[in-house]
């Protein structure tokens, strides 16, 4: 198949819309549609020579000349019989036959909209532009193409919004010409592959949709339960690996993603592919599966042609281990491996942290060239300044703070686990509802040895448990119930979860706890396993299960049993296992640390590095370090780093750094990069660079960012990217976000967007939000945020809390929340006190408090302050107040203010100026309004010395400048009160 790399373009049009108006369209599009790596031809009838035949000369062209057709539409294209008898079902048979890329436009006006259009156009109405933003928004945002009678040739006097027009138009025929290549070289490479066999439907490419790419990537369970109705679809927290997964996948480089199960490996993976769709790269990704029948060999199948090719393997120990039980031995699997490294392919995969991982790295015989390939990167725990970072970034996507027992995984909070805790809880009555005649304990008891196995990681990544393993272990809990207690004979009697399961009472349990007949959903059975999500063990389970696992283990199986279930504390999974109790002062560190030897880990430094990281603060990570030089080891960088990011400032962490130097260790990269971030100015932050490059050690993209980030304005962020840029550091997509958010000049983040792209960086929500946050009216915000969902940027709650900010009306403000709420994005607080403040009196503010609690949004003192702003007496504010001590929120200081405001007399306000003291808010000169309630002279004078005692102000001494300053004052006030979100 003979595919053009360029586009031409045939376009249709009506001639009685006149061909100058067409030609000047073409010229002033062509300007947009330019790129330096890609030229526009068009073709069209004035290209007809003298002698050639019209008729066939235009069909030849649509048939085998052009790859693109430009339909400009109009009311007298809609009524031209040779349009739409000739040209357009030729077009249409070529886009059948080997593909044609349309890009219909609203040229003229369009009488009946596009009903008036021949029906087989209407399926293609997909690839029109937005049509209720091309030149100006509808008075009444209509948002359907056939009722819109804006077309290109109104605006021809309108330059600004002529341009914008044409620039999103090129846009949008760029981005639909790059995926018809794309498409049309996996064509091709089908079609020339001599493999009849190769299963075209196992690959996913940038053409499938993104239900078919999630599922390949996250496997259907976790499709199911984790992505499908996720809130965090449109939401990701980018972290360090991030940065190096982009570098690695440009390079073609393998990648091994190492985490805990909820860290978030898989979807880190699947993010960096997507960026790199977004960058305008073809992928092609094989996910990988064993072969149903053993005797069939490893084989690679064909790919089709695409920047970047990648075998994905999800869980790659449990994969191999089970490639091994099928029969395929370690010099089988190692020649796979090498086919791939061969082909140039990327292999890509994740595997669980902990012991098992190291076990199958060290043991199971690959050869060590591949695991240098296949070097491992790590998805800590989110810790100090990243899990700052990450709470900020939470609140402000979700508009909720992170939960108490949020467990330091991104991964475990992407979850809708309300639902799963209310079947928990509900239970017996579950079961009552079905008729069934089983103990809910019972039940419950399966869940808890699961969670213990869990905790301990003696299970397989994915969630899956080995079943008997779980029943023998609830075998030995129950024996040793018996024996625990004196009166264990009669309590094994009277309960009957301290009695054996029987085989038909277990699989009724374990078909009442799965999905498929009693929708609870907390299991599934796969051959010898159950399968769960674990993180329902880690929210649902964890509050009512094992509370000391560790101690329950040691005094129930033998070392051996221990070995065989996989029961063990290791120097990988003790912080996992004690992270739940921290501990708080020097007893709980002894006591831990006494645990450590009873473990056998008390000669291990991992383990101590990991009790290090469990305190809280530098003084008990200190005492950690002594007692771990009293057991006759030393501590190694790893044990300073966790220091450093203990410090609370910059002195205390540059005194690590110098003990640590003292010692003989050199601080390596990361060391350094959290002394940076502890540096009081940028210029101290310099300095530490300076002598990281003296040290011979060189800053990376996390030492620059962290540099950035302490620059005070634009040039001197910019300063530090061109230093990167001379450093071979490539910026990232926070470089940028933290560049543009060291200026306010909308035109100017607008060149760092375009300078983005030429880097091959997409800009996201981030980006745009700063966009957002410097535009003065609802219309660009409007702009910005449709551009934003054109390329496929969904925007959040950051987002549309400007877009309300920007919003005068409370029935706009309402709409909003509507189309937020259609996104899945929950309002706010800020949002909902924005529509409290717009609202016009406080009954309708009553309302929309209604509203937020019936949302699950509880009022704060910001939304009770606006609504006391709105009170009319000081009884009514009063009234606001009682609101707030019933709702269990405490007053601030601008609600006293506000109540002062409206005291009734002198007297009044000096009785809540002693109350607001007793409520621990010192007056202010915003409290001393009550000058203007001052009924003499005396009185004025009195409280002018009562203040500049108190060191508040310096007003006046007459009575008029006084009342005049207060006056002032409390306009600010009422400034302020109007403007919380």
């Amino acid at each position: 198949m003979d595919t053009m790399t360029y586009p031409k373009i045939f376009i249709s049009y009506a001639h009685a819309d006149g061909e100058s108006g067409v030609k000047d369209f073409w010229n002033a599009l062509h300007a947009f549609l330019r790129t330096p790596e890609r030229r526009w031809d068009k073709w069209d009838d004035k290209e007809i020579l003298l002698g050639q035949e019209w008729d066939n000369t235009i069909i030849s062209a649509l048939e085998k000349g052009c790859n693109c057709c430009l339909l400009l539409v109009s009311d007298l294209f809609a009524k031209s019989t040779y349009i739409i008898d000739k040209e357009w079902p030729k077009t249409l048979a070529r886009y059948e036959s080997s593909g044609i890329v349309f890009f219909p436009v609203v040229f003229g006006v369009l009488e009946g909209g596009l009903k008036a259009l021949p029906e087989s156009m209407l399926p293609f109405q997909v690839y029109w532009p937005t049509v209720a933003e091309l030149f100006a928004l509808p008075l009444d945002n209509v948002p359907k193409p056939d009722l819109i009678h804006l077309c290109y040739k109104d605006a021809k006097e309108k330059d600004a919004a002529r341009d914008r027009f044409l620039s999103r138009l090129a846009k949008q025929m760029n981005d639909r010409f790059d995926e018809y290549l794309r498409k049309q070289a996996t064509m091709k490479s089908l079609i020339l592959t001599s493999d009849l066999e190769i299963n075209t439907g196992q690959f996913v490419t940038n053409a499938s949709d993104e239900e078919t790419f999630a599922k390949a990537i996250f496997g259907s369970f976790s499709f199911e339960k984790r992505y499908r109705d996720s809130n965090s679809k449109g939401h990701y927290f980018l972290r360090q690996i991030d940065t190096i997964l982009d570098e690695r996948l440009r390079r073609s480089d393998w990648v091994l993603v190492e985490g805990h199960p909820l860290a978030g490996k898989t979807r880190a993976l699947f993010e960096a592919i997507k960026r790199l769709m977004l960058i305008g790269m073809s992928v092609a990704i094989w996910p990988f599966k064993l072969p149903e029948r053993t005797d069939l060999p490893l084989i690679i199948p064909v790919f089709p042609e695409a920047d970047c090719r990648i075998v994905w393997i999800d869980d790659i120990d449990t994969q191999f281990r089970d490639m091994a039980k099928k029969g395929y031995d370690t010099n089988e699997i190692n020649c796979f491996l090498l086919r791939i490294a061969d082909a140039g392919i990327i292999l890509a995969a994740t595997t669980r942290t902990g012991p098992d991982y190291y076990d199958f790295r060290h043991r199971f015989g690959l050869d060590d060239h591949l695991w240098d390939k296949l070097e491992s990167l790590s998805i800590p725990r989110l810790e100090d300044e990243e899990e700052k970072a990450f709470s900020a970034w939470y609140l402000a996507n979700f508009g909720t703070s992170l939960p108490d027992k949020f467990d330091h995984h991104p991964g475990s909070l992407f979850l809708n686990l309300e639902t799963m805790s209310d079947r928990w809880h509900n239970m017996d009555k579950i079961a009552r509802v079905h008729k069934l005649s089983l103990n809910v304990e019972r039940a419950k008891d399966i869940l808890r040895a699961l969670h213990v196995f869990y905790v301990m990681e003696s299970y397989h990544p994915g969630g899956l448990f080995l079943e008997e393993d779980i029943r023998f272990y609830l075998r030995r809990i129950a024996e040793h119930r018996k024996t625990a207690h004196t009166m264990g004979a009669a309590f094994a009697k009277a309960q009957l979860f301290y009695q054996p399961y029987s085989s038909e009472e277990w699989e009724t349990l374990i078909e009442f706890l799965s999905q498929d007949k009693f929708h609870l959903g907390f299991l599934r059975r796969e051959e010898n396993y159950l399968h769960t999500e674990t993180a329902y063990l880690d929210y649902v389970v964890a509050p009512n299960g094992e509370r000391n696992i560790a101690q329950t283990i040691a005094e129930n199986f033998t070392n051996e049993e221990r070995i065989g279930l996989g029961l063990m504390v290791t120097s990988y999974n003790f912080g996992d296992i004690f992270r739940r109790n921290p501990p708080k002062s020097e007893k709980d560190l002894l006591k831990l640390a006494r645990k450590l030897k009873s473990l056998g880990l008390g000669s291990e430094v991992t383990a101590w590095n990991q009790l290090i990281r469990l305190c809280p603060t530098l003084q008990l990570a200190r005492i950690s370090i002594e007692l771990l030089k009293s057991v006759g080891l030393a501590p190694d960088e790893v044990t300073y780093g966790e220091m450093v990011a203990k410090a609370q400032d910059y002195d205390s962490a540059r005194a690590v750094i110098e003990e640590m130097l003292a010692t003989g260790i050199t601080p390596d990269t990361f060391t350094y990069t959290k002394l940076v971030a502890k540096a009081k100015d940028y210029e101290i932050a310099c300095a530490i660079i300076e002598e990281m490059k003296r040290s011979g050690i060189a800053p990376n993209i996390f030492t620059y960012n962290t540099l950035i980030a302490k620059t005070q304005g634009y040039d001197s962020a910019q300063a530090v990217i061109e230093e990167m840029k001379v450093a071979k550091v490539a910026p990232n997509i926070e470089t940028y976000n933290l560049l543009v958010s060291k200026d306010e000049d909308f035109e100017k983040v607008r060149t760092v967007i375009e300078e983005m792209k030429t880097t091959h960086i997409a800009p996201n929500v981030d980006t745009y939000n700063r966009l957002v946050s410097m535009t003065q009216d609802i219309d660009t915000v409007r702009i910005v945020i449709e551009e934003m969902k054109a390329k496929k940027i969904a925007p959040n709650i950051e987002t549309y809390k400007v877009l309300v900010s920007r919003t005068k009306d409370d029935k706009i403000i309402r709409a909003i929340i509507e189309e937020m709420k259609v996104a899945k994005i929950t309002p706010n607080h800020a949002i909902y006190n924005a529509l409290v403040t717009r609202t016009q009196d406080m009954d309708i503010a009553h309302t929309v408090i209604e509203e937020m609690k019936t949302a699950k949004i509880a009022p704060n003192v910001d939304t009770y302050n606006v609504l006391a702003a709105k009170a009319q007496s000081y009884r009514a504010v009063r009234g606001v107040m009682e609101e707030m001590n019933v709702a269990g929120v405490i007053p601030n200081r601008l609600t006293y203010h506000t109540l002062v405001a409206n005291a009734k007399n002198y007297e009044t306000g000096r009785a809540i100026i002693e109350e607001m003291n007793a409520s621990g808010f010192a007056p202010n000169l915003t409290t001393y309004t009550l000058v203007a309630k001052a009924q003499d002279e005396a009185t004025a004078r009195a409280l002018h010395e009562e203040m500049r005692a108190k060191g508040i102000g310096t007003l006046s001494l007459d009575t008029q400048s006084l009342i005049s300053a207060q006056n002032k004052t409390w306009e600010s006030l009422q400034n302020h009160n109007q403007s919380i979100e």
